[in-house]
């Protein structure tokens, strides 16, 4: 590759967004380094439930095409997000850490991703969680316990632990999750990153 992969890490979305107008790299490159650290980091954690890799990439081809025919800029254009593995999205099982969730994918998208797909998100990955989101660790019966990424001998906490996981070892840039008890909070606090 022709850019530097720490440097676009580290960046913040906009710096993303305004690096990718200024062609400096592809969404598709740019996915493809989320994608890769998915495969290596993401996996050694414990993580991912389950990935789009192949949809997200197409994904990323438009929003390149899209970007280069000079079509109007929207919000997230080419920039990979990861799901919370409760959120129902089309093709995917939303098992909420539950054996008996599994094998039920859902014909649609919920309203939070369409929304972000409408304004350029890629979902690429989605993310482990705790059964019925009510724990403050993740782990579950169907896809194990994730690691914090710090430290793999510590939790990430939950019910969002998942998705923390994945944004702290930088994995994915900014994820969805929820919060109604610390779900957000707690997993924040133990991966050393913001949520909102």
């Amino acid at each position: 590759p022709t850019y530097d992969n720490d440097k676009i890490l580290n960046m913040k979305i906009n710096e993303l967004i305004t690096s990718m107008n200024n062609f400096e790299f592809t969404s598709v490159e740019l996915v493809s380094l989320y994608i890769s650290r998915c495969l290596e980091i993401g996996k050694e954690i414990n993580a991912i439930t389950q990935h789009l890799y192949l949809d997200a990439l197409e994904s990323a081809q438009l929003s390149d095409e899209r970007r280069l025919t000079n079509k109007s800029s929207r919000l997230l254009e080419g920039i990979p997000f990861s799901v919370k593995d409760c959120f129902d999205q089309r093709g995917c099982d939303s098992t909420c850490g539950l054996a008996s969730r599994v094998g039920e994918a859902s014909q649609h998208d919920c309203p939070l991703i369409q929304m972000l797909k409408h304004e350029g998100g890629i979902p690429f990955v989605r993310s482990n969680v705790p059964p019925i989101l009510m724990a403050w660790e993740t782990s579950n019966n169907v896809f194990g316990t994730t690691l914090n990424p710090w430290n793999t001998s510590k939790v990430t906490g939950g019910s969002s632990g998942g998705e923390a996981a994945l944004i702290s070892s930088r994995c994915s840039p900014i994820g969805i999750g929820t919060d109604i008890g610390g779900s957000l909070r707690i997993p924040a606090a133990c991966c050393g990153i913001y949520s909102l």
